[in-house]
């Protein structure tokens, strides 16, 4: 657990800076521009993470899972790297001429707005290559346990790039297509910065003699793509179950909804941070471990990583709840419109609550022979959130849809915990995690107590530090978590040192 540890803190507090960033976009700059705008934008990039599971073909789940098959002690590794890279960029030109010969009629799904559709087509299969050939090159970089440095190029460049692209434009500087430029270029040294990270880790392994070593038999390479077409398939469930809500909205009820929702979707992004970070690390280990049958050690990452996610989750939605109103007190234009969507905030953060109590079930499933099962699983998943996004949207809005989303998500995370316990005997649920909830809900009841001040930045501040002491003398005090305890009296020694 130390690399994991050690990695995961560090793409944590580099994750979280991007959310530092994002929180200042989303409150001061955002709400500048028009909602409809807005909402295009971010569609365009939503739309864009989507295509990108099919144009890379599930090949950084690939990368991660055959790594150790390839990896060579001279370094080359076999042609691992220019393989996956050449068989995603083919992919990834099949992909895009297959959505431009078919643009017509998916434009026609948007009704009224399919002429925005086909005005920011072009960008949105730019956006796709570079997002699959990065998502490439991070699971590159993860198989060397490196994961904070890709973090800061994947995700710290667009959240600065795309908030001063709309100040830009808000100020006149730009035009608003200008944007879609902006960012198409950002994406392009976005690639660029995790190639040559990769290359900077592992150079020989550029090297273009795929067949080095008689590695790459027939068998394997039907298994790699055995592998790589069902987890395409688990990838898009999984994407299906998570972001179909933001493309449902828009021809449901328009782009500008899709803006107000979003705030509520950064939201819950920012408190999935530690599972994002701690997934990223911890599956090459779980790889490697499940190879070598060492499943001692599986379930030692699955426990612990479900533990720390909760911790850190509640704390999080805890604290960002008490301080949802005077968040909304902060945006200089267009708060009251943002604040009806408050309660997506809070359903939005639940659903991805219910995903970190349940640790790295999808990950050890995929890596394991039975990932035929995530197929089904997301599949499900992908299904159910269409189905209940179509029926509770209509009725409740943009809060239909995030309780489309929490059903979905917590309903298939609790067929994987029955699934891994009966073919593996390991589940990570501890009833330390039901005292975890207990304490979150009290320090927040407690701190949504305290009355606002004057400033809602002061209100935010008192509440985050009311919420902070409680909470974390809590967890501390009763030693839920050894790697949480072992944290804190690490950083105490180094502040009196």
């Amino acid at each position: 657990m130390g690399i994991i540890k050690r990695q995961s803190i560090k793409n944590s507090l580099v994750n979280y800076v991007g959310v530092g960033i994002g929180a200042v976009s989303v409150i001061f700059i955002y709400p500048l521009i028009d909602r409809t705008e807005l909402g295009m934008i971010q569609f365009a990039m939503n739309t864009a993470i989507l295509f990108a599971s099919f144009a890379a073909l599930a090949s950084s789940m690939t990368a991660t899972k055959f790594y150790p098959i390839f990896r060579s002690d001279d370094q080359t590794d076999n042609g691992f790297v220019p393989l996956l890279t050449a068989s995603t960029l083919t992919a990834s030109l099949v992909f895009i001429g297959l959505i431009y010969l078919f643009r017509l009629p998916i434009a026609a799904l948007f009704q009224t707005d399919a002429a925005q559709f086909l005005n920011s087509l072009h960008f949105i299969l730019i956006f796709t290559v570079c997002i699959a050939v990065g998502n490439l090159y991070m699971s590159f970089a993860a198989n060397q346990n490196r994961i904070v440095v890709p973090s800061i190029f994947q995700n710290l460049l667009i959240k600065i790039a795309q908030p001063s692209l709309v100040l830009l434009y808000f100020y006149g500087v730009i035009k608003f297509a200008e944007i879609f430029k902006g960012l198409a270029l950002t994406l392009f040294l976005m690639v660029a910065g995790l190639v040559g990270y990769v290359f900077f880790l592992r150079k020989r392994s550029f090297s273009p003699k795929i067949l080095r070593g008689g590695i790459l038999t027939k068998s394997l390479g039907f298994e790699m793509l055995r592998f790589s077409s069902f987890n395409l398939l688990v990838v898009l469930g999984g994407l299906f179950a998570q972001r179909v809500d933001q493309l449902l909205i828009v021809p449901l009820l328009g782009y500008e909804k899709l803006a107000i929702f979003s705030f509520g979707f950064f939201i819950a992004e920012a408190i999935d941070v530690p599972r994002k970070a701690l997934s990223s690390i911890a599956q090459p280990l779980l790889s490697t471990s499940i190879l070598e049958k060492n499943w001692a050690h599986v379930a030692e990452i699955y426990r612990k990583t479900a533990l720390l996610q909760v911790v850190v989750g509640v704390f999080m939605l805890a604290g960002i709840w008490a301080c949802a109103d005077a968040l909304f007190d902060l945006m200089p234009k267009n708060g009251a419109a943002f604040r009806t969507g408050k309660w997506v905030i809070l359903i939005l953060g639940l659903s991805r609550l219910a995903d970190m109590a349940t640790g790295t079930n999808a990950e050890i499933i995929t890596l394991s022979d039975y990932y035929r099962f995530n197929f089904r699983s997301f599949l499900t998943m992908a299904l159910l959130n269409i189905v209940l996004n179509l029926l509770l949207i209509p009725r409740f809005g943009i809060e239909g849809s995030a309780v489309a989303t929490l059903i979905s998500i917590a309903t298939v995370n609790v067929w994987r915990l029955f699934f891994i316990k009966k073919k593996f005997n390991m589940q990570p649920l501890d009833w330390k995690m039901v005292a975890v909830v207990g304490f979150g809900l009290a320090a927040w009841f407690i701190t949504d107590l305290t009355p606002s001040v004057s400033q809602p930045i002061l209100t935010i501040l008192l509440k985050g530090l009311i919420i902070s002491v409680l909470y974390g003398f809590l967890i501390l005090y009763f030693k839920i978590s050894p790697e949480v305890n072992a944290a804190f009296n690490k950083v105490k020694t180094t502040i009196f040192k």
